[in-house]
């Protein structure tokens, strides 16, 4: 039996500095090698399998993300990209949508500024920009379609306010 979903940790680097994360106390390789993400991505080949190209790190931290991610897909791979939103602009999210990324799911701590600011270390603003950036992509359906979750620890209050201010997100707590 192969299994459903695999995880490859094609980086460890990530520009957050999220106060959660163990990051600082990684001692891998910041690079996973191609001809180990190739031989993965040819063993997953004809199965059901979705790929995940995140572990510790921001995969979009990983200048070869785009063409990892392009070798799943014409391997025919479901890809569920987990990032922290901050890196996924407009160019490098148009790109993986029209690679036909399946699944583009961001961390969202909170919908207070100054909280989620104080948990991630990044611009709050810049990442709801990019989730609007995100959201016209799908509402103008690029090549493909796209789900978009947002994984969250948000308060129920909180939840109800994205899902009525951006319709069409699926959301997890």
């Amino acid at each position: 039996m192969f299994p459903e979903n695999i995880q490859i940790e094609t980086t460890t680097l990530c520009s957050n500095g999220c106060i959660m994360c163990p990051y600082k106390f990684v001692s891998r390789p910041k690079f996973m090698p191609m001809r180990l993400i190739d031989k993965i991505i040819d063993e997953c080949s004809g199965k059901n399998v979705t790929i995940i190209p995140h572990q510790m790190g921001d995969p979009l931290s990983n200048d070869r993300i785009i063409n990892i991610l392009k070798k799943c897909k014409d391997k025919k791979l479901e890809i569920l990209m987990s990032a922290s939103g901050l890196l996924l602009e407009k160019e490098k999210a148009s790109e993986s949508v029209n690679i036909g990324v399946d699944i583009i799911n961001i961390s969202l701590d909170s919908l207070n500024k100054e909280i989620y600011e104080k948990i991630r270390n990044i611009s709050f603003n810049k990442i709801m920009k990019n989730i609007r950036d995100l959201l016209s992509l799908k509402k103008h359906r690029l090549k493909y379609g796209f789900r978009l979750l947002i994984f969250s620890s948000i308060k129920l209050q909180e939840m109800n306010l994205l899902i009525i201010g951006n319709r069409g997100l699926i959301m997890y707590r």
